[in-house]
């Protein structure tokens, strides 16, 4: 399939069409670096929100946003349940959806996600800027991604000779790229290159943290999202692990 068996060009190039606080928020990004873009400028009813032309070609983004979060009453607690990992998983499947139409343009397709967390609500409150790496939101979309960190351990006969030794690390089930059960493992999802994330640091500079999809058909290039502030993390093929690479 070519692009242009798909292409639907209905509004002006650069032209904001955003309806998300993400949405600005990459648009706003997308300027900053020049880079071309239209919107939901495919064919198709589950038109992706962008096409962007970069230097190294074309490259479709979906934007989802992360909005709920507990509601903050100054001087009240508040109980703030973790699952920060099913939320990204819900937008990958999402994400996963709108993309699958377009899998054969073999274009890299980019899942971007701004999180409105309970971080940035502590921040409108209190009016101080907090770095949102406060959260391990890179390390979320990694085990999102690839699975729940495990570890398999072997116990001394005897605890007062020996110590615990660690035999291995994986990832282990209810990966979005990849499957794990009863033992036996696979990967689900070739379609998506990368998972990122967008937000607007101390600096009021919007940047992009985005983690590369090892399993991905088409890879996203790494001259692609590189700015200054932004960061890039594969994984590393010896070891349960990411590695920054730019």
């Amino acid at each position: 399939m070519c692009i242009t068996d798909i292409y639907m060009k209905n509004k002006s190039s650069n032209n904001s069409s955003a309806n998300t606080k993400g949405e600005r928020l990459f648009e706003q990004y997308l300027k900053k670096q020049r880079y071309n873009f239209e919107y939901e400028a495919l064919k198709g009813k589950t038109k992706p929100d962008y096409l962007v032309d970069t230097p190294l070609g074309q490259i479709i983004c979906e934007i989802e946003d992360i909005v709920k979060s507990p509601k903050l009453q100054l001087g009240k607690g508040t109980v703030i349940r973790d699952s920060r990992h099913k939320k990204i998983q819900d937008k990958i499947n999402n994400a996963r959806k709108h993309f699958r139409p377009y899998k054969d343009c073999k274009l890299p397709c980019v899942l971007i996600i701004y999180n409105h967390s309970i971080m940035q609500d502590i921040q409108d409150m209190e009016g101080k800027s907090i770095d949102p790496n406060h959260y391990r939101e890179i390390e979320d979309i990694q085990y999102a991604m690839e699975g729940e960190s495990t570890t398999v351990v072997r116990v001394p006969t005897n605890p007062n000779h020996g110590q615990i030794e660690v035999i291995c690390n994986y990832f282990g089930e209810k990966g979005s790229m990849t499957y794990r059960k009863e033992g036996k493992g696979g990967i689900q999802n070739r379609t998506i290159s990368a998972v990122g994330l967008i937000d607007k640091p101390q600096s009021g500079i919007p940047r992009i943290r985005l983690v590369h999809n090892r399993h991905a058909t088409v890879a996203l290039s790494s001259n692609i999202f590189c700015d200054s502030l932004d960061e890039q993390y594969a994984a590393d093929k010896n070891s349960m692990t990411f590695k920054k690479i730019n």
